[in-house]
């Protein structure tokens, strides 16, 4: 399911050029992308420690919200989840 979701993301933003930016300008980026890197190799906590961090660091930031959600979704909390995919839109 998770590769699913994140090939669906991969194929609605192909461009991602101004990656590299973002990632200079924003702390938590290194630190969401670990984290969506341990979750989709299953070790859920050491994402949800790297997911912390972040939130300690932008607790705003929509990409944070989309990883902490597929990390509720893979910890089964659907209700977490679906909140936190609200508020990465």
């Amino acid at each position: 399911m998770l590769l699913c979701i994140l090939a669906l993301v991969n194929a609605l933003c192909p461009d991602l050029t101004h990656l590299d930016s973002d990632i200079a300008s924003d702390p938590a980026s290194p630190l969401v992308f670990q984290a969506l890197d341990r979750i989709t190799e299953g070790a859920l906590e050491d994402a949800g420690v790297c997911l912390k961090k972040a939130q300690e660091l932008a607790p705003n930031d929509p990409n944070l919200h989309f990883a902490l959600g597929l990390f509720h979704e893979e910890s089964g909390d659907a209700d977490k989840a679906h909140l936190h995919y609200e508020q990465a839109v």
